[in-house]
């Protein structure tokens, strides 16, 4: 395959290229070329990170500024404040008094692509620049805790505790510019949940919390990427076919609401030590949308006999079980150290089937095949002032994506995060936290194939992909 420099042909102005004759014939059914541009998707619904590259695929950790000053260690046991709902609800047992928290994260994400190359099925160099100067951006995670606790306002409830909470437990985005290389691969890539959990915790005995909740979980999708109806005209026949210079373009939305239920342990066996066990369930979510394919400009896509326009789409997709394990350990009365265990699986994601409501247009299957994963952290914290409290962790986040399927969508490698925090408490019914992590990400090598399923009329393409992640975090919490 050819190699370009970085930029060629970013401003989407691409040099001419020879009509070709295929080297291996193989032909791009032309129903099947227009379900697969379609598909391509909701395929990408799955195949995302948090963020643009965040190692734990799309699953967003981040969602209290105390917890993520210490790289997410001890969130399973620590019970800090009532943030720690998302990671252990059972830990709102060590709450007293109600209250509520909001909490706002930023995540700056870069994903820049380098050393890249591509050519269609047949053989011909695909031009390109290399997605512009960053894939990633700037996302926002905001989240918000209310909990009310039953003992102050009944006698006979002593002990229980009602909560909730309302996240964004999923989501990335990126973006690259319409010129770049990887086009028909990706252009932007978004994904959005809202997920509303109500909980109910309870001290079932002296040292032994339990806590169960249920997920309402709604998440929507915007993805896009380039057609080259020059590549599925020349397969098929269509004399005046440039492969990779005429064009079209495909986008998908579509939302769904699923539900599922969380639960949590807190043993606390002596009282400088806790344990805490989690569990977050999967979630299945029908995905129905709509898809919208533009024809090119030289009417390579009407030769084929295509109109363009709006047709409906359907997946299924199901957001992973999470478990996770910690330990919280005070040492004295102004330090503690804890960690952390969790476990995502990942691995329900081998393949996706993409349904459409046009009959003519066959179902597209994409292979994925990506694995469980694990996230390990440690940190500690120390209490430097009665109204300080200070916490640093680090923390090893690895990627569910192989080598073989990570796509410019996906440009998720294992990581490993850098934290910082602190909590402030200047009157006694509020708290303010802060918390800043960087996550160093091992390059990304991408290397797909136009032979392989679903990637005929996309072609092949190569590269690598330098990502990172900076992730600001602040909360508030008002107790009453």
């Amino acid at each position: 395959m050819s190699n370009f420099p970085a930029g060629a042909g970013a401003s989407g102005a691409h040099p001419s290229v020879a009509r070709f004759t295929p080297r291996s014939p193989r032909r791009i059914g032309v129903r099947h070329g227009f379900a697969e541009v379609l598909a391509v998707g909701f395929v990408a619904l799955i195949a995302g990170g948090a963020g643009a590259a965040c190692a734990s695929a799309f699953f967003v950790r981040e969602q209290s500024a105390a917890a993520l000053g210490s790289a997410f260690a001890g969130a399973t046991a620590g019970a800090d404040d009532v943030t720690y709902i998302f990671y252990n609800a059972a830990s709102l047992t060590r709450q007293q008094g109600s209250r509520l928290a909001g909490v706002g994260t930023i995540i700056s994400s870069a994903a820049k692509f380098r050393d890249g190359s591509g050519e269609t099925l047949a053989g011909t160099p695909i031009q390109g620049g290399e997605g512009g100067r960053n894939g990633g951006g700037l996302s926002g995670v905001p989240a918000m805790y209310g909990l009310w606790d039953l003992g102050e306002t009944f006698a006979d409830a002593a002990g229980v505790k009602l909560g909730i909470a309302i996240n964004v437990p999923f989501g990335f985005e990126t973006e690259y510019e319409d010129g770049w290389i990887g086009r028909y691969y990706a252009l932007q890539s978004r994904v959005r949940s809202i997920d509303v959990n109500p909980v109910v915790a309870w001290e079932a005995m002296p040292g032994v919390s339990l806590a169960v909740g249920l997920q309402a979980q709604y998440l929507d999708a915007k993805l896009s990427n380039a057609v080259d109806f020059g590549s599925i005209g020349a397969a098929n026949g269509v004399p005046t076919a440039v492969p990779g210079e005429q064009d079209g373009f495909a986008k998908m939305v579509g939302d769904d609401v699923g539900f599922g239920w969380t639960a949590g342990v807190l043993l606390e066996p002596w009282p400088s030590t806790r344990f805490g066990f989690s569990w977050r369930s999967a979630v299945s979510h029908d995905i129905r949308g709509d898809g919208r394919v533009t024809l090119d400009a030289a009417g390579t896509g009407v030769a084929l006999g295509l109109h363009g326009g709006t047709t409906g789409a359907e997946a299924n997709l199901t957001t992973p079980e999470v478990a996770a394990v910690g330990v919280y350990h005070e040492i004295d009365e102004a330090w503690a150290v804890m960690a952390d265990v969790t476990w995502t699986r990942w691995s329900r994601f081998r393949t996706l089937r993409v349904q459409f409501e046009d009959a003519s247009s066959p179902d597209d299957l994409t292979e994925e095949d990506w694995r469980d994963t694990w996230f390990v952290a440690a940190g500690c914290k120390w209490r430097s002032a009665p109204d300080w409290v200070l916490r640093s962790g680090v923390a090893y986040d690895q990627s569910p994506a192989r080598n073989r399927t990570r796509t410019p969508r996906t440009p998720i490698k294992n990581g490993v995060l850098l934290a910082a925090g602190a909590t402030w408490e200047p009157a006694p019914p509020l708290s303010v936290s802060f918390g800043y992590s960087h996550t160093f990400i091992e390059s990304a090598r991408i290397d797909l194939r136009g032979g392989d399923p679903g990637n005929a009329s996309r072609g092949d393409l190569s590269g690598s992909s330098d990502n990172a992640v900076d992730v600001f975090s602040m909360q508030f919490i008002w107790r009453f």
